[in-house]
C-alpha cells in the first residue's frame, strides 16, 4: 500500500513531467487512467522519476508490467 501523501506527491510530479512526454502524453494519461490505484501510482512514479531517454526508449506496457510485478509483493 502506498501512503496517501506520497501518492499525491507522485501524482503532482507526474503532472509536471507529463508535458515532457510530447505527443505521447495524452495516450499515456488515458492508459494510466484505466489502471487500479496502486498500479497507476507506480506507473506515474516511473514516468516522474526516470530520465527522459528511458521514457522515450520504452513503451507504456513495459512500465505497466514492472508496476504489476511490484504489486504482487505489496
Amino acid at each position: 500500500m502506498i501512503n496517501n501523501n506520497l501518492a499525491i506527491k507522485i501524482k503532482d510530479e507526474f503532472e509536471k513531467r507529463k508535458e515532457s512526454l510530447g505527443q505521447k502524453k495524452d495516450e499515456i494519461s488515458e492508459k494510466i487512467a484505466g489502471e487500479d490505484e496502486f498500479t497507476k501510482t507506480l506507473i506515474m512514479y516511473m514516468y516522474a522519476a526516470l530520465p527522459l531517454s528511458d521514457l522515450g526508449g520504452y513503451d507504456y506496457e513495459l512500465f505497466k508490467k514492472y508496476a504489476e510485478r511490484l504489486g504482487r509483493y505489496d
